[in-house]
């Protein structure tokens, strides 16, 4: 937000002055994206989830992909997780997997992430 600051200052002999100055204050934009995750319900790492601030949360796609290039995994909620699980129940094996994400911040600016990352079974 936009905020207004003041300073007053008064001098040894009793001179008073003021200034004041407006200061916008932006929302700093950051994502991080894992590069592995482990699937074996010891209770760390269960999930692949990037974290971040500063994004526009109407604006957010994240797709996740097979060795072969298949869509195993599609969402549009910020900050969902992927469990590791095909779309049919079953476990995605052990192995690379590639990302793609399509993100907006706050402040209208898009930025697109590729990358892959490694389920550790």
């Amino acid at each position: 937000g936009k905020y207004t600051t003041w300073l007053i200052v008064t001098s040894e002999y009793g001179c008073m002055d003021s200034t004041s100055m407006v200061i916008q204050v932006e929302s700093p934009y950051s994502f991080y994206i894992p590069n592995a995750f482990s699937p074996d319900k010891d209770g760390l790492n269960e999930v692949f989830k990037p974290v971040g601030r500063g994004i526009d949360p109407s604006e957010y796609t994240m797709m996740i992909f097979d060795r072969w290039g298949r869509l195993v995994f599609l969402t549009h909620t910020p900050f969902a997780s992927w469990d590791g699980y095909l779309g049919n129940g079953i476990r995605a094996p052990h192995g690379i997997y590639a990302y793609r994400f399509f993100v907006k911040d706050l402040e209208g600016k898009r930025h697109d992430y590729s990358g892959n990352f490694t389920i550790l079974r």
